[in-house]
């Protein structure tokens, strides 16, 4: 009998860490939710300042690319010979 009212008291301590242990994910999880709206910019934000830059990035690596790769054939038409 008392084996019984000890495992009913263990479990019910048990149950209120796992409730206290809720209880602070909750507080947590409304914390990010509020951190997320105020210290973050939006995706819409986002796009709207990097995109120019993005644009910008990619013609210039894309004028690189195309330089190396026109070197490259010249090479290869060449023969490797530099005149």
């Amino acid at each position: 009998m008392d084996d019984i009212k000890d495992e009913r008291q263990q479990i019910i301590v048990e149950l209120a860490l796992i409730r206290a242990d809720v209880e602070r994910i909750k507080s947590d999880t409304k914390e990010i939710k509020t951190n997320q709206k105020t210290q973050y910019v939006t995706k819409e934000q986002f796009d709207g300042r990097v995109g120019p830059l993005e644009k910008l990035v990619y013609g210039l690596v894309g004028l690189i690319l195309i330089g190396v790769v026109g070197a490259l054939l010249g090479l290869v038409i060449l023969g490797g010979a530099i005149p």
